[in-house]
């Protein structure tokens, strides 16, 4: 059953069919090959905030959490950094053009991860999930430009949530 999965996660990420994210991460997952599912999970999670399914979004980004804080970090790691340009977001102003090691690589994608789990809170109006989701890049983020874009996104979630005096402080 497994090799029945991975053949048809394979022949699904062959594909230019973008909508394909998603349903060749379940395939890899459902082969218990998490790793290849990572950087698919990441596509599809963008994805969904594009089609506006927020809900899904948030279900891609969460497994993706889970994923890079589990056992097989070195693997998935790998299979991030040979796949970013599945999951690379150009207009992110805290992305980092290439990593060096393992923890660099999981550090951006832990990143990214709660930077868009935060976007699809907010966007479901999910408000204090979402700042404990910004709370979280903001942790993650190693450049200047992703602290400030954390930063600003946890600006924007307080002052929508009305709590202008932390939104200052924020900003």
């Amino acid at each position: 059953r497994a090799s029945l999965h991975r053949a048809a996660a394979a022949v699904l990420a062959a594909g230019t069919d973008p909508g394909a994210a998603g349903l060749a991460a379940g395939h890899w997952l459902a082969a218990g090959d998490e790793a290849r599912a990572a950087p698919l999970l990441l596509a599809a999670a963008r994805r969904s905030v594009v089609e506006c399914d927020n809900e899904r979004a948030q279900e891609h980004y969460r497994r993706v959490l889970a994923i890079v804080d589990g056992p097989a970090n070195d693997a998935v790691a790998r299979e991030l950094a040979a796949r970013r340009a599945l999951w690379d977001d150009p207009e992110d102003p805290g992305g980092v053009a290439s990593h060096s090691d393992a923890a660099a690589v999981l550090r951006e994608v832990r990143r990214i991860a709660h930077r868009g789990l935060g976007d699809a809170l907010t966007v479901s109006g999910r408000l204090d999930d979402a700042i404990a989701e910004y709370d979280a890049a903001l942790a993650e983020a190693a450049e200047d430009g992703a602290r400030a874009d954390a930063l600003a996104r946890l600006g924007a979630a307080c002052f929508a949530k009305g709590e202008l005096l932390l939104a200052a402080r924020r900003l």
